[in-house]
């Protein structure tokens, strides 16, 4: 049975800066992004903030897909491990992310990055810590 996906392209002036597009699924997120010049080093190559901001937003997105329900008003990272593995540097890069676990304010993801020709560049996994809405609030 296919799940439904929902994509985001605009969601934060930070989404919006450096150009990257989210796909939604049921504890899973893929966030891709066409590499542009502003996104390399000096040598040529995804920059690894580059990579690192793609994960944190993967992982971060694939955290919230319980948020109504659950009551949930945000989201922080609490910790983020990442392994660079290979390079990339130019076409799209594909991070997909997965949530692996978690409870009522902690939840764990992992996640991988794949270049243009699906070859794996990089992995992470985070930590991350939900926020609820004040009784009360809407």
């Amino acid at each position: 049975m296919d799940q439904p996906v929902t994509t985001i392209s605009a969601d934060s002036g930070f989404q919006r800066n450096m150009g990257y597009k989210v796909e939604l699924g049921d504890g899973t997120a893929t966030v891709t992004l066409e590499l542009e010049e502003r996104h390399l080093n000096r040598s040529g190559i995804a920059h690894g903030g580059t990579l690192m901001a793609l994960f944190d937003a993967a992982m971060g997105y694939a955290c919230v897909n319980d948020f109504e329900e659950r009551g949930y008003r945000g989201l922080v990272t609490v910790s983020m491990t990442t392994n660079f593995i290979g390079r990339a540097a130019e076409g799209t890069v594909r991070v997909e992310a997965q949530q692996a676990g978690g409870g009522r304010k902690l939840v764990f993801c992992d996640a991988r990055a794949y270049d243009d020709e699906g070859s794996l560049i990089a992995t992470a996994t985070g930590t991350f810590r939900r926020f609820t809405k004040p009784t009360g609030e809407s």
